[in-house]
């Protein structure tokens, strides 16, 4: 059986799950690679394995804090675009100031997902209090 029919075979939610562990990883691989000084003396096999498990930590301990309120499998999105706009902020930190930090990019990636989880639950109270039908998938 070929890996693409594997990955067809999967409920929506868990290709949705697979590809934003694959998109965090890819963006998170860099920043770990510049940040920290021993990532670059490890084999490949150890980058990526590290690389995926903090992905994964990640989008799980936020998925798990977000599923029961916004009940959609889009929230796995979510944090790829919090990774995303923190990588951005520290690739913008690292051109302007010439350095590259892990505790900034980690100082931000906290920041952005308590505001995002702090509105998903605002927005999601509102959406019950006025009673409005489920948007369609």
């Amino acid at each position: 059986m070929n890996i693409d029919k594997i990955f067809l075979a999967l409920s929506e939610s868990y290709r949705k799950a697979i590809a934003s562990i694959a998109l965090c990883s890819l963006m998170l691989y860099p920043i770990l690679y510049f940040s920290i000084n021993t990532f670059e003396t490890f084999d490949w096999f150890t980058q990526t394995l590290i690389t995926v498990g903090v992905a994964t930590t990640y989008i799980g301990t936020y998925t798990a804090w977000t599923i029961a309120i916004f009940k959609s499998s889009d929230v796995y999105f979510i944090p790829v675009g919090i990774v995303a706009t923190c990588g951005f902020g520290e690739i913008i930190n690292w051109v302007y100031r010439d350095t590259f930090s892990l505790q900034g990019f980690v100082c931000r990636l906290l920041i952005f997902t308590f505001i995002t989880f702090a509105l998903i639950c605002v927005f999601e109270c509102r959406h019950r209090k006025w009673g409005r039908k489920e948007l369609p998938e």
